[in-house]
């Protein structure tokens, strides 16, 4: 089957905090309100714009919590406040994409979801609908889930990661595998052997049509399913149904457990923005490898990121290697980079530092 853009309706998942770019990421500026890379645009109007590739402004939706809705309005003006899918608690993405495909279906039960992260880097726009539209035509063409796999560049250890079933279980006539297995964040020796086995990324970006994500969480999730339902035909209070769904995600509750899973290899510049040492990957370095976009002088110092919006504050570093420096007007983190991934420890140590 041949894409159809008319079918096109694209999803994007706005829910998390990202607790590890703390103290830029807030509960009042999460991390897709970031901008990253040569452009203006925060990472989650960028998803948007990507997704303008494959479809029109009014067939794109945002799922988030309640409490960000003013903020998906005010950054995507051109999204009808009608996309705007509220969540009344955070309940990971098997909940979050099954709400908006019981909201989408009742649109148009033929439509194909495209379901995307809020806060991913992808600067090939053209490239990313390309594959897109290959995604959705395998979807179509054999009802299936189809997930992207990102061709890994590094032993990333903070992917997830995804065994092709056989090069030979090959959808005809189109570039997309049955998978294996899904595998969770390996260590650095079990990530660099699935590099030389040929694991793709898990991206967290998944394409399929409605009555196949609706037919799988039937089957592998029927409380949620049925709940989803009632929710849809507003027959029961949202907060007191969603309160009961299991907080699991969309990759444990279906795609590890189905049998109709296919991913598309995928040869993008991503990245999946979580923490500050990923972000480094992405921002200009100096001679010494630092990171700077603060107000900065230093003597000896080499790998570190500093960053500060405070312009007349000078930060002053001697003899520092690999350490992170972060200073908003209410909090200034100092930190290694090797503690970088345990940052989300910090914000636990006192509730109001997360505002």
């Amino acid at each position: 089957m041949r894409y159809d853009k008319a079918k096109i309706y694209g999803v994007i998942l706005a829910g998390g905090e990202g607790q590890r770019l703390w103290p830029v990421s807030r509960k009042c500026f999460p991390k897709y309100l970031i901008s990253v890379g040569d452009t203006k645009r925060n990472l989650l109007q960028q998803s948007f714009d990507r997704l303008r590739k494959v479809t029109s402004s009014d067939k794109i939706f945002v799922v988030t919590q309640k409490a960000q809705v003013s903020l998906i309005r005010k950054n995507l003006r051109q999204l009808p406040e009608k996309n705007i899918i509220a969540e009344p608690f955070r309940r990971n993405t098997a909940a979050a994409i099954g709400l908006a495909a019981v909201v989408i279906g009742r649109l148009s039960p033929d439509a194909v979801m495209v379901i995307v992260p809020a806060d991913q880097f992808i600067p090939q726009k053209e490239k990313f609908a390309k594959i897109i539209k290959s995604s959705a035509a395998v979807a179509c063409s054999n009802n299936s889930l189809v997930t992207i796999g990102i061709k890994p560049t590094r032993a990333a250890t903070g992917y997830g990661y995804i065994k092709v079933k056989s090069k030979k279980e090959k959808v005809k006539s189109f570039k997309a595998y049955k998978v294996a297995r899904f595998v969770e964040k390996p260590n650095l020796q079990t990530a660099k052997k699935f590099i030389k086995n040929g694991f793709l990324w898990n991206s967290g970006m998944f394409v399929w049509e409605i009555t196949a994500i609706l037919e799988a969480l039937r089957d592998y999730t029927p409380d949620l399913c049925k709940g989803l339902i009632k929710i849809e035909a507003k027959k029961v209070n949202l907060d007191r149904m969603y309160k009961k769904f299991d907080n699991i995600s969309i990759d444990n509750a279906v795609l590890e457990r189905a049998d109709n899973v296919y991913v598309v290899p995928a040869d993008l510049k991503w990245d999946d923005v979580g923490s500050w040492v990923s972000l480094t990957r992405l921002l200009n370095k100096n001679k010494n490898g630092n990171v700077l976009d603060a107000n900065f002088k230093g003597i000896e110092t080499k790998g570190c990121v500093v960053i500060s919006k405070d312009k007349k504050h000078l930060i002053a570093a001697y003899g520092l290697k690999n350490i992170i420096i972060i200073k908003t007007p209410d909090v200034t983190l100092v930190c290694s980079k090797d503690k970088a991934e345990n940052i989300r420890e910090l914000v636990n140590v006192s509730d109001h530092c997360f505002r």
